[in-house]
């Protein structure tokens, strides 16, 4: 399932989407998908994840509960504004609109403290234009 254009909502309105699940077990992301605008609105925060589990994916033992760690990573220019202004100019366009501040979660600066055990971290990256390449400081 990839949007509906036919379910437009109006300003001041609401709408419940209710649709069988038919993947399979995976962190998902969902998106705006309003003509032109779709930038924007992942730009505003207008986005997120769901995460489907199933049987066979239990079969793995992969950590679960509070060891399984969503992360939505970012990025936004000035983290000080009330509101994030996406205002791209033509070379944002061509190139991609980056921002100068990495959000985690929606939280500038964000730091989880662990514990000597396996976590399992769903890393969805949600910033329009910017490409990541994550690691661990011991280059593991």
């Amino acid at each position: 399932m990839d949007g509906q254009p036919k379910d437009d909502v109006q300003a001041g309105t609401n709408y419940t989407y209710s649709f069988p699940i038919i993947q399979r077990a995976g962190t998902y992301f969902y998106h705006s998908h309003a003509h032109h605008l779709t930038a924007k609105h992942v730009y505003k925060g207008y986005a997120g994840f769901f995460i489907i589990e199933d049987d066979e994916e239990l079969q793995y033992g992969l950590p679960t509960g509070v060891y399984d760690i969503p992360l939505l990573i970012h990025d936004r220019h000035s983290v000080y504004q009330p509101q994030f202004n996406y205002a791209p100019n033509m070379m944002d366009r061509m190139l991609g609109y980056l921002g100068d501040v990495l959000l985690v979660n929606g939280t500038f600066d964000a730091f989880f403290e662990v514990q000597k055990t396996l976590y399992r971290f769903r890393i969805v990256n949600s910033s329009n234009a910017r490409v990541y390449n994550f690691g661990f400081s011991d280059n593991s």
